[in-house]
């Protein structure tokens, strides 16, 4: 029945199509060295760059006992000065605390990819020292996905609505009721084609079913 009503109501028209190449190389994530073992602790496993904007750490160990440590990327073959924060996996850019084996994600700040930096480090600025970094290859070397935002799905209230928010605290609002209309409506105009009058018959002769 549907097969009919599809064929009688929406005809199949091409409104355009791309292909595919059968040798496409898409962007993948880039997997890392783990960090360099330099002080207080510091070590993880190997690291991922996800898309252009985020980092995956998978078991991160750090004693927490930098006076003024941070999360740090600049231009170089490691970290200086002249490098910057970025903030840790809740978006915070207060000192770090102590990590024991814990997968976190990092998210660069929206003006940076991973193409403008050549390293990912955590650096005391009080002392000026490099607990452990690793490198970034160049870009020319890099072919990871665009930064489209990581997303988390978390259910509604009683609303009936579902809110999708990025890592950066944005988020749209998605109305389950639309889903809802677009099930509902095939089975309405099917009723209504149904009990509508017969080609050329005469409406006042009542209706077909």
């Amino acid at each position: 029945v549907w097969e009919i009503f599809r064929r009688r109501c929406f005809p199949l028209v091409d409104f355009g199509h791309v292909t595919i190449p059968v040798d496409l190389d898409p962007p993948r994530k880039r997997v890392l060295p783990e960090f360099q073992r330099l002080a207080h602790g510091l070590r993880s496993g190997n690291i991922s760059i996800l898309d252009a904007r985020t980092f995956y750490i998978p078991n991160l160990h750090y004693d927490g006992q930098g006076p003024d440590a941070y999360f740090w990327v600049g231009k170089g073959t490691k970290p200086d000065p002249k490098g910057q924060k970025i903030p840790n996996e809740m978006g915070s850019l207060e000192v770090l605390r102590a990590y024991e084996g814990e997968d976190i994600e990092l998210q660069l700040p929206e003006n940076l990819t991973v193409y403008d930096i050549d390293y990912l480090g955590v650096w005391c600025v009080t002392f000026k020292h490099n607990f452990g970094h690793v490198q970034i290859p160049r870009p020319d070397e890099l072919w990871v996905p665009p930064a489209l935002g990581q997303t988390r799905i978390k259910a509604g209230t009683n609303t009936g609505t579902a809110h999708v928010t990025n890592n950066m605290g944005g988020g749209a609002s998605f109305l389950k009721p639309c889903t809802q209309l677009v099930l509902i409506l095939p089975p309405l105009l099917l009723l209504l084609l149904l009990v509508s009058p017969a080609p050329g018959a005469n409406p006042s002769a009542g209706y077909r079913l």
